[in-house]
């Protein structure tokens, strides 16, 4: 997979929250980075994927993905509250 920042694909294509939780797993930690900020940037619209990524078989994308669901809803992912 292409190197994404903030949100944006190399190609300058918007990139896919699907792909970007995908890329938390990432061999690399470059990678890894990228693509959690490239969630953060789009913010709410990678809710659903994040959620998604909280059944992933990896455990980096599971434990990526739900600090940045709790970080981007705004949740403790401590108590559940806001």
């Amino acid at each position: 997979g292409g190197l994404v920042v903030c949100g944006v694909a190399a190609g300058g294509e918007p990139a896919d929250p699907v792909a970007l939780v995908r890329q938390l797993g990432a061999d690399g930690y470059r990678d890894r980075a990228a693509a959690d900020a490239a969630l953060r940037a789009i913010g709410p619209p990678a809710l659903p994927a994040l959620a998604a990524g909280l059944a992933d078989p990896d455990p980096e994308v599971r434990t990526r993905a739900a600090r940045l669901d709790a970080r981007i809803s705004g949740v403790s992912p401590e108590d559940g509250s806001r």
